[in-house]
């Protein structure tokens, strides 16, 4: 970490959110936010820092934008106003922060053993990056869900309806078994599956109807 020692001599750096469409809301740790949010992104900056940037990646379609931050003080700052785009910017995005400093150029991101925002040498890739996720406010809940008897299912461990090839790198497990989970701290692989889909829910509906069911909620 040659030329980065005094970075890790600093208090933590951080990133701090702040909604200005809603009056100014604090809403640090937060992710998901409402289209047409108007949101301030400020970043903490090592002491010899001369610019900064957001670099945001689109998960919809693989663009990747670069923002011009500006010096507030201590932090650099940028405010994205998701009411000037014709779709309130609904979607995910992926972004990390960018410093150029007078020792080379370095950037924040999440510490993969813990989450925790660090400064690392900049990199190509959105590893360790933080998520940001636009969606649409519904103004009113829907009439259907109105006293409505919901039942909540996971299409992967629910039921396996048609016998789909799954992907190379997949690790199987049978009806029954405990599903597999890492120790604190450990990474694990995002590739264990039972092979549930929806033509397994689809088999399901008679029985699903049986309990007085109406609502059926998929996730995640």
């Amino acid at each position: 970490m040659a030329g980065f020692e005094r970075f890790v001599l600093t208090p933590a750096f951080s990133e701090h959110k702040t909604i200005l469409s809603e009056n100014g809301k604090i809403a640090d740790g937060r992710g998901a936010f409402p289209s047409y949010s108007v949101i301030k992104f400020e970043a903490d900056a090592p002491v010899n820092t001369v610019s900064a940037s957001m670099i945001v990646l689109s998960d919809d379609n693989g663009e990747v934008t670069e923002y011009e931050m500006t010096r507030e003080g201590k932090r650099f700052a940028f405010i994205l106003d998701l009411s000037c785009s014709d779709d309130g910017g609904r979607g995910l995005y992926f972004y990390k922060y960018r410093f150029k400093t007078a020792t080379g150029d370095c950037e924040m991101r999440l510490r993969e053993s813990d989450c925790a925002e660090e400064i690392s040498y900049a990199a190509d890739g959105f590893d360790g990056a933080f998520q940001l996720l636009i969606y649409r406010k519904r103004e009113n809940t829907p009439e259907f869900m109105c006293g409505a008897i919901m039942y909540q299912i996971f299409p992967d461990r629910f039921c396996r309806g048609k016998d789909i090839p799954p992907r190379d790198d997949a690790v199987i497990q049978n009806e029954g078994e405990t599903p597999m989970f890492a120790d604190n701290g450990k990474k694990m692989l995002n590739n264990n599956f039972f092979r549930g889909d929806l033509w397994g829910v689809i088999s399901k509906l008679g029985y699903l109807k049986s309990l007085g069911v109406n609502v059926i909620y998929l996730n995640p």
